[in-house]
């Protein structure tokens, strides 16, 4: 499958999460992550298990795992200042079918190849295991601030902003079911505290009236278990025809004997 590339940021990846970082440092980004932690504070309860991965760590003081009731949690990120393992989130240093849930925090935004990822992350979840993605969409202000400052080369404005559509067909194709799918962010990211406060309504109006057009996405998925249909033995398998079978026609037992 050859993904379309859009990706125009032009500093290693390192360098990408760190200014990530610095961006969750404004005054937007800081009101931004609070509501996404929020959010995730309510999707995370629902979700059990043993091992919690999270990629993408944004910040070392943004505990996005918090909510979550599964004690073992291991933030990957290529900030080692950040991060507890230092990887890149196409190539995850973890077993197959050994983690009950994976958090990309912007992961896919910001990913050469997010399909990739996608598919690391279904190599490592369980059967049953949760997916949340967490990223920007192209439907609200964050899309419109996308369009119009994508081209400077400036983070975040120039990730890849991917649609509902396409996330959901490469999840399907990877043997996801999607869930659900949350939003937050209704605000514009402006850097003006009192804008930012004469502003605070759209957040209520947004979550009740036009939820898809928050800032962030948040999609949660289900990694499905692909079940086999067993054979019965021979003993316990019926005849496709009732009753003796059918006797061989004249005609047809003539050609035989003619041969």
């Amino acid at each position: 499958m050859v993904m379309e590339k859009r990706y125009r940021y032009e500093q290693p990846p390192v360098l990408i999460s760190a200014s990530l970082c610095n961006w969750y440092a404004t005054l937007a980004g800081k009101l931004l992550l609070t509501e996404i932690k929020a959010c995730l504070d309510d999707l995370l309860t629902e979700v059990f298990g043993y091992h919690a991965v999270q990629v993408g760590c944004i910040a070392l003081s943004a505990d996005l795992l918090g909510g979550s009731r599964i004690k073992h949690q291991v933030r990957i990120d290529l900030d080692p200042q950040v991060a507890d393992v230092v990887a890149d989130g196409a190539a995850l240093p973890l077993d197959a079918d050994c983690i009950d849930l994976v958090v990309l925090m912007h992961t896919l935004d910001f990913a050469a190849q997010p399909y990739n990822v996608l598919r690391e992350v279904e190599r490592v979840l369980i059967p049953e295991g949760r997916l949340i993605v967490v990223g920007f969409n192209p439907w609200s202000t964050y899309g419109l601030w996308h369009l119009a400052l994508g081209w400077r080369n400036r983070l975040p404005w120039c990730g890849q902003f991917h649609s509902n559509s396409k996330l959901k067909d490469w999840l399907s194709l990877l043997g996801f079911v999607t869930e659900r799918c949350n939003y937050c962010g209704f605000r514009p990211p402006v850097q003006h505290a009192g804008l930012l406060q004469r502003l605070a309504l759209m957040e209520r109006i947004g979550r009740r009236a036009l939820p898809i057009f928050g800032g962030i996405r948040m999609l949660t998925a289900r990694k499905r278990v692909a079940t086999l249909t067993p054979l019965k033995p021979r003993w316990q398998r019926r005849n496709l025809v009732s009753g003796k079978l059918a006797e061989p026609s004249t005609r047809a037992h003539t050609n035989v004997q003619t041969r």
